[in-house]
């Protein structure tokens, strides 16, 4: 017979032994490049990125100023460089889908070359050292919350919010 005690020490989850990467933390001021390529496109940001215009129009409650009917336009002016880094600053690597993905995996979560999207971020480090971290997207999972991506030279397969890649692409397209 086998003491409970062993049996319970045995029990563990793959997921606490496995370190899950880090997304570089990105600022304008230590950002020098963010790159997107895609089959044959290679679009670039930097912080020269000519700025795109987004418009909000605020309404002033009918129930407070009952007489006034005027609406405010408040500009506000962001380059898709600063998009593309509160993208991945507000954003983090979830959790571990698969360590050792097969071919078959890395094709259905979309992560072979000729189908993922490749991002190419080039920062300056703490240590004011020029440094870069590259990941691959893929698709996104059946609920479509989160996308599947690997970071350069780690074979395992995590789990990213859609959100961040949907706003890492709208500054790259915006970019266009």
């Amino acid at each position: 017979m086998i003491d409970a005690s062993v049996v319970t020490n045995l029990v563990f989850d793959v997921s606490d032994l496995i370190e899950i990467p880090s997304l570089p933390g990105l600022t304008t001021d230590n950002t020098i490049e963010l790159t997107r390529s895609v089959c044959d496109e290679t679009i670039s940001l930097t912080a020269d990125t000519e700025a795109s215009e987004s418009a909000e129009d605020a309404t002033v409650d009918s129930s407070e100023e009952a007489e006034s009917t005027e609406s405010s336009t408040e500009d506000e002016t962001t380059s898709p460089f600063e998009d593309g880094i509160t993208a991945i600053a507000s954003s983090m690597i979830y959790s571990i889908q698969t360590a050792q993905p097969t071919a078959d995996e890395l094709e259905s979560d979309g992560l072979t070359s000729d189908n993922r999207k490749t991002y190419t971020l080039t920062y300056t480090d703490d240590d004011d050292q020029e440094t870069t971290f590259v990941f691959y997207a893929g698709n996104t999972d059946e609920e479509d919350t989160t996308t599947y991506i690997q970071v350069q030279d780690n074979k395992s397969i995590y789990l990213v919010s859609v959100s961040m890649i949907e706003a890492l692409d709208a500054a790259f397209d915006a970019a266009k």
